[in-house]
């Protein structure tokens, strides 16, 4: 199924932040659509989901699939604040190197 909306400028970023919910044990599949619609070589994809029990390693594969040249980087499964907090202030220390 063709996405709705388009990213005009994909190639302005060197990181993406990518979420999505856990649905049957990995990502849907109109992620790897959005994934597989740009090119994302060398690109860096952090990933972070929701799920009441899946951690979000099972989605790795979904990734890296649609994304062969992309890194995936450390992801969250966000289901609490203090998680999260953590977790951004770490990409943001990461990123600005």
């Amino acid at each position: 199924m063709p996405l709705a909306n388009h990213v005009e400028n994909m190639n302005q970023y060197d990181t993406i932040l990518l979420g999505y919910p856990i649905w049957w044990g990995t990502a849907p599949m109109f992620i790897a659509t959005f994934l597989e619609s740009y090119d994302l070589d060398g690109k860096t994809i952090y990933p972070f989901c929701t799920s009441s029990y899946t951690p979000i390693e099972d989605s790795y594969d979904l990734l890296r699939e649609a994304a062969p040249n992309a890194t995936i980087g450390d992801g969250l499964t966000a289901n609490s604040d203090d998680a999260t907090n953590q977790w951004l202030n770490k990409l943001t220390s990461e990123t600005a190197r």
